[in-house]
């Protein structure tokens, strides 16, 4: 069977790779993210949707629970320096880091489309950015629509549309695909799709 998923690091200084062996034992890590905050590195298992939390100085990882149905992998440090993801139902959802917590913060990220015919209710967290005003914007992965949340408010709110045309034609009837965004120096939004 599958051993899981390895834990590396890489110095583009020196070329030398570190490996720190297997975090979690048959889990898939889709997704990570470092905290400077807690000298951590937190990943979200794909197949378990439990959260893990490698130590740094002791190298050491901790299986923090099952914070998500299963299949959610993107996962962001947001400008409070907390640790940010979803639900696979769209919930928005924050580890604290500071007190080593899960809170929900009820809110859910908006969608509009449809998948294989189905209206979609929910999308699941797609790229994620902080942006100059101090708000974590993202997409899903079963819409268009850009979202900003306010860490500082707790309110989410649609800002646009990621897409321009009307006639955008879905190949695959699935979703509307953004892989990648971030904010240049000048305040822009960049994404691709």
């Amino acid at each position: 069977g599958f051993p899981g998923g390895e834990l590396m690091e890489y110095d583009p200084k020196t070329g030398k790779v570190e490996l720190f062996g297997i975090p979690a034992p048959r889990e898939s890590i889709y997704g990570g993210i470092y905290s400077p905050k807690d000298d951590a590195y937190y990943m979200l298992g794909w197949i378990r949707g439990h959260l893990y939390r490698f130590d740094c100085k002791t190298r050491k990882c901790e299986d923090k629970g099952q914070v998500t149905e299963y299949r959610s992998y993107r996962i962001a440090l947001g400008p409070d320096g907390h640790v940010y993801f979803s639900t696979k139902s769209g919930f928005l959802m924050r580890w604290n880091v500071e007190k080593q917590c899960l809170e929900d913060l009820d809110v859910r990220i908006p969608c509009d489309k449809t998948e294989k015919g189905r209206v979609m209710p929910f999308t699941y967290m797609g790229p994620c950015v902080n942006g100059p005003d101090g708000k974590i914007y993202t997409t899903g992965n079963y819409t268009d629509l850009l979202s900003a949340y306010d860490p500082a408010t707790g309110e989410m709110r649609v800002v646009g549309k990621l897409i321009p045309a009307d006639d955008y034609i879905d190949i695959d009837d699935q979703h509307t695909f953004v892989a990648s965004m971030d904010f240049d120096a000048d305040g822009v939004l960049w994404y691709t799709s």
